[in-house]
């Protein structure tokens, strides 16, 4: 919370409006813009007024044509990074839901195979190098109660 001038001020950037406000600056126009996210034009444009009073600045110059403020000049690439950090955010986050980042406990036992288990694990690990492979050298009958566990 902002205190100015004995009052509260809440600021809160959603990222439904700096993905609006990045179209409309990329499109210079609020009609492509809609179309492009595939919403309204009054509704963009209410979402960008909202966002505009949230921070107390203009961001875009409507008329004659639709060009940045210098504010809105100073927010574009700020924008873009939070919207890239929140895509990131979300990949990794159904990435794990998806079971991809996850750890990969292997048991094993001493003999003729290690050497195929050895290669089949490194071409995993490349394959996904996001999966942590653990290895336990157990016995068969170790094996069977781990994976009952």
């Amino acid at each position: 919370m902002l205190m100015q001038f004995g009052y509260r001020v809440r600021l809160m950037l959603e990222l439904r409006q700096l993905r609006y406000f990045v179209a409309i600056a990329e499109e210079l126009s609020f009609t492509a813009a809609a179309m492009r996210e595939g919403i309204s034009q009054p509704a963009l444009s209410r979402q960008i007024k909202n966002l505009e009073e949230d921070l107390g600045v203009e961001l875009l110059v409507r008329s004659p044509s639709t060009a940045l403020s210098p504010a809105g000049q100073q927010l574009l690439p700020r924008a873009r990074k939070l919207l890239a950090e929140a895509s990131k955010a979300e990949l990794s986050v159904r990435q794990f839901a998806a079971c991809r980042l996850h750890r990969l406990d292997v048991g094993y036992f001493s003999g003729p195979l290690n050497t195929f288990i050895s290669a089949a694990l490194n071409e995993f690990q490349q394959s996904q190098p996001e999966v942590k492979v653990v290895l336990h050298e157990l016995s068969p009958g170790d094996q069977i109660d781990a994976l009952r566990d």
